[in-house]
């Protein structure tokens, strides 16, 4: 599906499929993620609602770890989850990112140098969330396409994961977010 179905909301309904997931994978630039339909919402019924300042508050702290993310070598990340999804109000952002083909403890490392403040620990142990997500909402897994990820930080979940209904088992999109 092309790029103006997130900014239309005239196209909401072959947005989503029956179960409020993604119909299709989609392309976004992420210079366009604040305008699109998944932070200012479909055009609504009346029973339905819409949280624009907590999807406004979920994209901003996803496009700061991108900003971050992208000054290290990764270009690209695959969102899956409430944010894509046709939820009034999304608990996060998930998904993941593929790593540079760099030995996963440098990745680590320039990340760790791109901003401190950021925590990147992929340790699940906060109640099976990430702690970037405690701080931002936001969970990025890293995939390492080289061996010698460090011990508690190799991706655990394959990336099909995040393409595949947890309720129902059936495929759904992802949206692949770019940057700029």
């Amino acid at each position: 599906m092309s790029l103006p179905a997130l900014l239309s909301k005239r196209d909401a309904d072959t947005l989503w499929n029956e179960d409020g997931c993604l119909a299709n994978d989609l392309i976004l630039r992420s210079s366009a993620l604040t305008s699109s339909m998944l932070v200012k919402g479909p055009r609504l019924r009346r029973t339905e609602s819409w949280d624009r300042p907590i999807r406004k508050l979920q994209a901003a702290n996803l496009l700061k770890r991108f900003a971050a993310l992208e000054k290290v070598g990764v270009h690209e990340l695959v969102l899956s989850g409430g944010f894509v999804e046709r939820i009034a109000s999304p608990d996060g952002v998930s998904g993941y990112f593929i790593c540079p083909e760099v030995p996963a403890t440098e990745f680590c490392q320039r990340l760790e140098l791109v901003d401190p403040a950021l925590n990147w620990d992929w340790n699940p142990s906060l109640g099976g969330r990430l702690a970037m997500w405690h701080t931002d909402m936001v969970e990025l897994w890293p995939v390492y396409p080289v061996p010698g990820a460090p011990a508690g930080l190799m991706f655990t979940v394959p990336p099909e994961y995040f393409h595949n209904n947890r309720e129902t088992g059936r495929p759904k999109g992802c949206l692949k977010l770019r940057m700029h």
